[in-house]
């Protein structure tokens, strides 16, 4: 006799609640795309020594978003990037004269080439007025995207009324020096002090936590602050006396080139010793080796970011970059 325990419904799908992905009430829905994020998004916040990246990501957006959405906002936003105002006096075109031997052809010539140099000192007119007027946005706009506290520590500044208020590129500058906790009214030395051990500590997140692009940006801006705190590069008098051949008509002109050139070699190392180890630390390993056998390869220039010899350091030893 056959078993009818094993019916139609030994064979019934396990029951679902509509709507549900397992019938336990989470509700199946699509995954949203992530929304590209705004310049809302943005802010610069009172950070630490710490919080380098956060500013250098706002910054870029900010410089990015003047650049796409100004008249003219490429002058406005390199003036930004590089931290210098354009030198307005090179915009102005020269009013060319031509002699020739025929003097009908000399008188056309001047002609054309004045109509031709008003049309160009119009241009330039109005490209410095636009600058002039996307200054003050600028301004505008980086103090809007500044937190309170932020705006507190800049009004507090003893410069900002005459330097700094209406002065985009020394508004950055200052935000800059915040968001690394400066303090106008702190011990100097505690300043320089924070701001070289941050240089010095500044190293690669491991196990793929931070990409070689973003700690490349990082060092060079806590470089950068380092810098500034101290008003130049480091003086490696010693290193240049044994690695460069001394000659007595050297200038001082020469002397800093030198030093400045050291000073880059300093960061370039410092840059790949504090790399990820566990990506690099074989290939950084050869490099030591290879420099005892005076074949030295090490960069000369702080890597702008993932390149080819990055990318070849870490193949060559079975290391993704």
């Amino acid at each position: 006799m056959k078993n009818n325990t094993m019916g139609k419904d030994y064979y019934k799908k396990p029951y679902r609640k509509k709507g549900t992905i397992n019938g336990n009430g989470n509700q199946n829905k699509p995954n949203k795309p992530d929304r590209k994020k705004s310049i809302e998004d943005y802010c610069f916040y009172i950070g630490s020594l710490n919080r380098v990246s956060d500013y250098d990501d706002t910054s870029q957006f900010i410089i990015n978003h003047i650049k796409k959405t100004y008249v003219r906002g490429n002058d406005i936003a390199e003036a930004l990037r590089v931290s210098v105002k354009p030198d307005a006096e090179k915009w102005q075109p020269e009013l060319e004269f031509i002699e020739s031997k025929e003097e009908v052809d000399n008188t056309r010539l001047n002609k054309q080439h004045e109509m031709k140099y008003k049309m160009d000192y119009d241009a330039c007119l109005k490209r410095k007025e636009q600058y002039d007027q996307n200054a003050i946005k600028a301004y505008a706009e980086l103090w809007e995207r500044c937190t309170t506290a932020m705006k507190a520590k800049i009004e507090a500044r003893t410069t900002f009324e005459s330097v700094t208020y209406n002065n985009p590129i020394s508004l950055l500058k200052a935000i800059k020096e915040h968001s690394l906790c400066f303090e106008e009214s702190r011990y100097e030395m505690a300043t320089i002090f924070d701001a070289l051990k941050n240089y010095v500590n500044c190293k690669q997140k491991e196990q793929g936590k931070e990409s070689l692009l973003d700690y490349t940006r990082r060092f060079k801006l806590s470089r950068e602050v380092l810098t500034s705190h101290m008003g130049g590069p480091f003086i490696l008098n010693k290193y240049i006396e044994e690695t460069y051949v001394y000659t007595p008509a050297r200038s001082s002109e020469e002397h800093k080139e030198l030093n400045e050139e050291a000073d880059e070699k300093l960061a370039a190392c410092m840059c790949m010793v504090n790399s990820d180890r566990t990506k690099y630390g074989a290939a950084l390993k050869n490099l030591n080796s290879q420099k005892s056998l005076k074949n030295d390869q090490f960069p000369k220039t702080v890597i702008e970011g993932p390149n080819p010899y990055w990318t070849q350091l870490a193949s060559s030893f079975f290391f993704s970059p």
